[in-house]
Formats: structure tokens, sequence, C-alpha cells
């Protein structure tokens, strides 16, 4: 059913601008999908299938995307916390049995826990990996 028009030709034409002009409006007015004026703000969505040779960035469930051909999702995740590594010397081993040795290899294995520790800490705590 067509909507009802002025019955008067110029007030046909002002209505037809005034619905010109009303269309121009809400596209203009439309919000974009991205804004930048204080850094790229992505809104949440669903992750897309991306044609071949393209790749399609994105935000969904407040975690950083790029989406590749084929349903290669690659979830780009916060900076992981540093980790210190250990520096030490396990030496040469002694022709004959010492306890010094021993308690040496005993603290270097130690330490090589803690960093190992710590790097698995690290990865879950940046959400690289749930646990450990």
């Amino acid at each position: 059913m067509p909507l009802p028009q002025p019955e008067d030709l110029a007030d046909r034409i002002k209505a037809l601008e005034q619905a010109v002009r009303d269309l121009k409006s809400s596209i203009t007015n439309q919000s974009g999908l991205t804004s930048a004026s204080q850094g790229w703000v992505l809104g949440n969505m669903g992750v897309p299938s991306v044609a071949p040779g393209t790749v399609q960035i994105g935000c969904n469930g407040g975690q950083f995307y790029a989406a590749e051909a084929g349903g290669v999702v690659k979830r780009m995740y916060p900076q992981m916390s540093k980790v210190t590594m250990v520096d030490f010397d396990l030496g040469n081993a002694p022709a004959t049995y010492s306890s010094t040795y021993a308690q040496q290899q005993s603290v270097g294995i130690d330490r090589l826990y803690d960093a190992v520790v710590g790097i698995l800490g690290a990865l879950t705590g940046s959400g690289r990996m749930s646990t450990f």
C-alpha cells in the first residue's frame, strides 16, 4: 500500500525533498564499526568466515583476534609478565663423589624448576595457557 502523498505537486516535491534530507541525515549520523579518536575501539562480534587471501581482525569475547581463511583464528593475548631467567654453571663432575658438587647440582635444578614455574605462571596469567 503506497504512502499517502499530497495532492499539490509543489507539496509533493517539498515532501520528497524532506524525505531525502531525512535519509541523508540518518546515513551520516550512523556510528561506524570502529572509532579512533583515542585509539581504536572494536565492538564485540562473532568470528566470521573469511575469504581466501584475506584476514579480518576484530573483538570476540573481549579478546582481540585475527581470522584467516579456513577458519583459522589467532587470538592476540596481552603481553605476559617478565620472567627472570637463571644463569648458572653446572661445571665438570669431579672424578670422585663430592657433596659440594652434588649440592651445586641440586641448587641448579631448583633454580631451573623455579624459572619453569615462573614461565608457566606468566603464561596462565596472560591468558595464553589455562592451567598447568
